[in-house]
């Protein structure tokens, strides 16, 4: 690490939201991109109820739901540090937190209602048969009835992406993250997804943070979106989709929302 570098990190501070009804605020957030440093400070806010939009960078989600430990900066998440906090106290903020990764990531050996009961028999003392009953439902609600016994392999990758939200759910997060949500999906199977995070954020109140490069589902499902610049390392923008679409000041965010050809 240079010494530029290093005095970044000292003079890099905490503030805190006045705000009482954001659910995950990050500053100063300093992590590793590829064998590069960034080093520019990343203040966000994250508001109850809210479907935000974030393009490119996954690291931030990671380490946003713990999965990268930034080095320097905090997460606060309902006014509590991520960072800060005991490792009990941060396993009490993740039950508040759903994930549905690019690939899925269900276990291959376990079935559908299997890979679903997993966080419920983690964080919660239901008996067996209450698991079995709140996996089933889970799937239901994304149209997996009949599949409860399948293995990941034997089915689409749209219903695997179903699986894999359903599992997200389990524990009814607060917030749930999408890694690349529309990945690999055809374009009928794309917008039912949107669709879906859609109906989530607006009849359970859902806060939805995704991560993903399709403009398609950028201008359905984003209220508001957070563009990450590569080369700079930083946050270059943040506003609703239409606003950065016509926003000519940002050349590179324009292009993006614009589809300009290199």
């Amino acid at each position: 690490m240079t010494k530029d570098s290093q005095k970044f990190l000292n003079r890099c501070y905490l503030v805190l939201d006045a705000l009482m009804l954001v659910v995950a605020y990050v500053l100063g957030l300093f992590v590793l991109f590829g064998f590069s440093t960034g080093t520019g400070t990343l203040p966000l806010s994250v508001y109850l109820r809210a479907l935000l939009g974030i393009i490119p960078v996954y690291l931030l989600l990671y380490a946003i739901f713990g999965l990268y430990a930034p080095m320097s900066g905090d997460i606060l998440f309902k006014g509590k540090s991520m960072v800060n906090s005991s490792e009990e106290e941060v396993a009490e903020m993740l039950r508040d937190m759903g994930v549905m990764f690019q690939g899925g990531a269900l276990f291959g050996s376990d079935t559908l209602l299997e890979n679903v009961m997993l966080p419920m028999q983690e964080y919660t003392d239901f008996s067996p048969e209450l698991l079995e009953r709140s996996a089933r439902f889970k799937l239901a609600l994304f149209n997996l009835s009949g599949f409860e016994h399948f293995l990941p392999s034997e089915i689409s990758g749209g219903m695997k992406k179903r699986a894999a939200l359903a599992r997200a759910m389990a524990l009814d997060p607060e917030v749930l993250f999408f890694d690349e949500p529309s990945a690999g999906l055809d374009p009928r199977s794309s917008a039912s997804l949107d669709q879906t995070i859609l109906d989530l954020n607006a009849s359970l109140g859902t806060t939805i943070i995704i991560v993903t490069h399709e403009l398609d589902s950028i201008f359905t499902v984003a209220q508001r979106v957070l563009f990450l610049d590569v080369e700079k390392k930083t946050m270059t923008a943040l506003a609703s989709p239409q606003e950065l679409k016509n926003d000519k000041s940002n050349e590179t965010v324009w292009n993006f929302f614009n589809r300009e050809p290199f």
